[in-house]
């Protein structure tokens, strides 16, 4: 069954086990445009949603196309870069173009039809006095954060930026995670070699750039202080392998954990709650699992080291308190009493932070 359990014995867990009971499996759709609506002609069993390129619901037109879900509208595309404007010039939705030199009605009108190089959702090209995405300015070619980068500019994709936290201060280069939970992603911790990672504020280093690093870097960079609100959202996940997936991901809205991490060395860096319950809305982005502020952990306590100066505890965990509880439940990060943790406790090679 799916219940992420060997039942059968056979050492093979869900659908791996090509003994599963098919009655247990769920029907997933390729998404392969990303619209959140699915190929109807393209079916996918499996016991949980894949974490991205598929989608619970089906009925998509064109799964080539973010812009058709379904039957739509259509409206003149006079530069034939895919956004129209204007009103619909056919009557009633479908899923096919009425006419040449017709587009989905978009959600927002082509800023500029004349020109096939300005569209909603066109990455922008900064400091080059013009608008490419349609948002109504020229972006600046250096931001604050990545999550600058992704309001001045819907639709950039994930990689390294450069960053300018204080206005006339130093530019780092660091990695952007722009679709994760929202995208807007700043890595503030990168660190390898199996070193699972601690609770004090630590300098710039070039592995910020890159999901694989070569060393570690166990303390959080505290650079981004400077763009980051008092209140933020954090995002920890971590692989069990240098060159493998990561094995968790979890955000936290709405805290200050970023503050508490990098307030200094790691006796000064407090990520200690002594037992004051604490309940932020929270999500696991690897199953899309969003719980609500107030959802209370499993043991009504969050807490992530025994206390404020042990250098043997920086943890977290999704719907448990992370230090002490349930370490087999595949979601737990960091490290307790010295012993690595990436989904299962004594497992771990890299692990990473973000703020926005």
């Amino acid at each position: 069954m799916c219940n992420e359990q060997d039942d059968n014995c056979d050492t093979l867990v869900d659908e791996d086990d090509p003994a599963i009971d098919p009655n247990s499996l769920s029907t997933y759709y390729v998404d392969a445009d990303d619209d959140g609506i699915g190929d109807s002609y393209a079916p996918f069993e499996a016991c949980n949603l894949p974490a991205t390129g598929y989608s619970t619901v089906d009925g998509d037109c064109d799964d080539s196309n973010a812009l058709i879900t379904g039957p739509s509208l259509w409206v003149n595309d006079a530069d034939g870069d895919g956004w129209g404007a204007g009103a619909p010039i056919s009557a009633v939705p479908s899923c096919t173009a009425p006419s040449p030199g017709a587009a989905p009605q978009p959600p927002t009108s082509d800023c500029d039809d004349n020109n096939p190089d300005r569209y909603p959702t066109n990455p922008e090209v900064c400091d080059d006095g013009l608008d490419q995405d349609c948002t109504g300015t020229d972006a600046p070619c250096t931001q604050p954060s990545c999550q600058d980068y992704l309001i001045a500019s819907p639709g950039l994709p994930s990689g390294v930026y450069s960053v300018q936290p204080t206005v006339g201060g130093p530019v780092y280069n660091v990695y952007c995670d722009m679709t994760t939970d929202g995208g807007g992603w700043t890595l503030v911790m990168s660190s390898g070699g199996g070193t699972p990672p601690s609770d004090g504020s630590g300098p710039y280093h070039n592995d910020l750039t890159t999901l694989s690093p070569a060393a570690p870097h166990i303390n959080a960079w505290d650079g981004m202080k400077p763009a980051v609100d008092p209140s933020h959202d954090i995002r920890f996940t971590c692989k069990q392998a240098a060159a493998g997936a990561l094995v968790v991901d979890l955000s936290f809205h709405n805290v200050d954990w970023y503050d508490l991490i990098t307030a200094g060395n790691e006796a000064a860096s407090c990520f200690y709650t002594g037992g004051v319950v604490i309940s932020p809305e929270r999500r696991n982005n690897l199953t899309g699992t969003l719980l609500a502020a107030g959802n209370t952990y499993n043991s009504g306590s969050f807490e992530g080291e025994d206390s404020c100066s042990d250098s043997g505890d920086f943890t977290v965990d999704f719907d448990d308190r992370g230090m002490d509880s349930n370490q087999s439940d595949g979601t737990d990060w960091g490290s307790d009493d010295s012993l690595a943790k990436c989904g299962l406790s004594g497992v771990g090679n890299s692990w990473f932070i973000w703020v926005r």
